[in-house]
């Protein structure tokens, strides 16, 4: 397919999702961060284009992926992991391998947690961030996200965070690097097109969400990333799936926070190179 990242429409379940894809390889499946985009992989695509065939979905209600009209389905992690299976059956390219950033953590494993029998199986899974049971999760976020979710609070809570201040301190105290100005915009553009309905049915799943029964039995070889000083995600949390997985290793990132440095991409990028060349697709 080359390097070309090449848009893409598809209508799983009758709902238009957008996207892109390019590269070389067995199909990978790339699930973007909270209130993100496709854009969220651009640091990664260096690493990941010479070896997969990358399929980069906007999530609905995400990106340029509109949010479901009328409000149904409503936005669970399980439902939209099932259109993410409705989704490459309709392009023709089941993934061998999947990867998930922050929110898109949690949504593919939701995508392990309902595949339908007969779903090839993984040769790889990459895991940045993963919010992979409720313990993982900073106090703060865990108990926050569903009081901000609450009916009554979330009328006020959506005017705030649709306020360009709160948008702007949310993105440069907690998500952005300093040394990233170009990523903060797209971050900052990704963020004001997300539909928050959305998020907040994704985000309150995805803080009580237990996928430790999942992650014991699963076989597949798999990569955990994650920041020392995330302000969402307990990195000793993650680094304990190295033993609770089977096969499964962790990459702490010392002395980062959520935001990607350039030096924390560099040592995402050889890290990525080693794991997927070390766990290649039968054939």
């Amino acid at each position: 397919m080359g390097t070309v990242l090449a848009p893409f429409e598809a209508r799983p379940y009758g709902l238009l999702v957008r996207g892109v894809r390019a590269g070389q390889g067995p199909p990978a499946l790339l699930l973007h961060g909270t209130a993100g985009s496709w854009r969220n992989f651009r640091p990664w695509l260096p690493a990941l284009l010479p070896r997969r065939t990358l399929i980069i979905p906007d999530l609905p209600g995400f990106g340029d992926s509109p949010a479901p009209p009328g409000g149904r389905p409503r936005p669970r992690l399980r439902t939209w992991a099932r259109l993410l299976h409705a989704l490459v059956a309709e392009l023709g390219a089941p993934p061998t391998t999947l990867i998930g950033l922050g929110l898109g953590a949690s949504v593919a494993l939701a995508y392990l947690a309902v595949a339908p029998p007969g779903t090839p199986p993984l040769t790889a899974l990459v895991l940045h961030t993963p919010a992979y049971y409720p313990g993982a999760v900073r106090p703060l976020v865990r108990y926050g996200v569903p009081l901000l979710a609450a009916p009554p609070v979330f009328a006020l809570a959506r005017r705030a965070l649709e306020h360009p201040r709160v948008q702007d301190w949310y993105l440069r105290r907690l998500v952005a690097s300093p040394d990233a100005p170009a990523a903060t915009a797209e971050l900052a553009d990704d963020l004001r097109r997300a539909s928050l309905p959305v998020l907040r049915g994704l985000a309150r799943d995805a803080v009580r969400a237990d996928f430790r029964p999942l992650l014991r039995a699963c076989p597949t070889p798999t990569l955990a990333i994650v920041a020392e000083h995330d302000p969402f995600v307990q990195a000793d949390a993650v680094l304990a799936l190295a033993a609770l997985m089977p096969r499964a290793e962790v990459l702490v990132q010392r002395g980062v926070g959520h935001g990607w440095t350039e030096a924390a991409i560099e040592e995402q990028q050889r890290a990525l190179a080693r794991f997927l060349d070390a766990h290649p697709p039968p054939g």
